[in-house]
């Protein structure tokens, strides 16, 4: 059985981004599979996160809307999935078995253990 994402959380460092961050720090993340939040949360020591800045919200409200009605709807257009939100352009909260809105993560503070380094462009 091969396990989605290993590679990801045993590596050394880990560069990913983030759906949405507020202005008090904190991370959203919706994920499909939970591949990318699971090394985000507990996978290596050293993970680099690049921010723009249109992914700054003032609220936690705003970050969880932000990540899915935006980059949960460009993702599944990217990725050419069978979902609402790609045939429409506009979330349904669908089942779809391509749903990529499987998985939210809120991350309030930095996980025990882990170095951070954000990059903002």
């Amino acid at each position: 059985m091969r396990v989605r994402g290993l590679k990801q959380v045993v590596s050394d460092v880990f560069l990913t981004s983030a759906n949405a961050i507020t202005l008090a720090g904190e991370i959203v993340n919706v994920d499909g599979s939970g591949n990318r939040v699971a090394a985000s949360i507990s996978g290596p020591k050293i993970i680099i996160m690049i921010v723009g800045l249109n992914k700054i919200t003032d609220n936690l409200s705003a970050a969880l809307e932000r990540s899915q009605r935006v980059a949960a709807e460009t993702n599944a257009q990217r990725l050419n999935t069978a979902t609402p939100c790609n045939s429409m352009g506009e979330c349904s909260d669908c089942a779809s078995p391509d749903r990529i809105c499987n998985i939210t993560v809120i991350q309030h503070r930095r996980p025990a253990g882990k170095n951070l380094q954000g990059i903002t462009m």
